[in-house]
């Protein structure tokens, strides 16, 4: 394991990463952080692509994290089907799993449309006033299990905490995202 550390001039991120994994540059890809994974477990020669967003998120006085993850659930349900599993990471932070399979639209030369695995973490840091967002994308289905062990352990040992005053002070405002009962 290795430990990778980021500033996004709000929050500081830390995160234990496999030494397998490669960082690459997240510029304009609106990432904090960025990797590309291998995995050749099951046959497969599965390559991941996982990022890693910190953003502001404040809880209203008496809504828990966990009602907050489910009302984003719920906002964002396009109709697809996903395995949602709701779980606490090693420092205590509720955090929800997703994992799903996007259909690949069908292309009109007649070519095959290609499905991809998608696996999401959200995990609340409230005593900092975040939303960690650890997102991996496979290029193969079949490789939807690694994606999500590999995005769920990462998050059980991503740590936030508030960047330094002087760092945040020179950060652009970014939006609240606020959930309402």
């Amino acid at each position: 394991m290795g430990r990778v550390g980021q500033s996004n001039g709000t929050f500081r991120i830390n995160v234990r990463v496999p030494r397998d994994m490669a960082r690459v540059p997240a510029a304009g890809t609106g990432a904090d952080l960025l990797f590309t994974a291998t995995d050749a477990r099951n046959g497969g020669d599965a390559t991941i692509v996982v990022s890693v967003t910190v953003l502001p998120f404040a809880l209203p006085p008496g809504i828990s994290a966990r009602e907050a993850l489910a009302a984003m659930l719920r906002a964002r349900d396009r109709g697809d089907r996903a395995v949602v599993e709701e779980f606490q990471t090693a420092a205590g932070n509720r955090a929800i799993g997703i994992r799903r399979i996007r259909p690949g639209t069908p292309r009109e030369n007649g070519r095959l449309a290609v499905n991809t695995g998608q696996a999401q973490v959200l995990v609340v840091y409230r005593e900092v006033g975040a939303l960690g967002v650890v997102s991996g994308a496979c290029r193969s289905p079949r490789d939807l299990n690694a994606t999500a062990a590999l995005v769920a352990g990462l998050v059980a040992r991503m740590t936030v905490t508030a960047a330094a005053p002087a760092i945040a002070a020179a950060a652009p405002t970014l939006a609240d995202h606020v959930i309402e009962r």
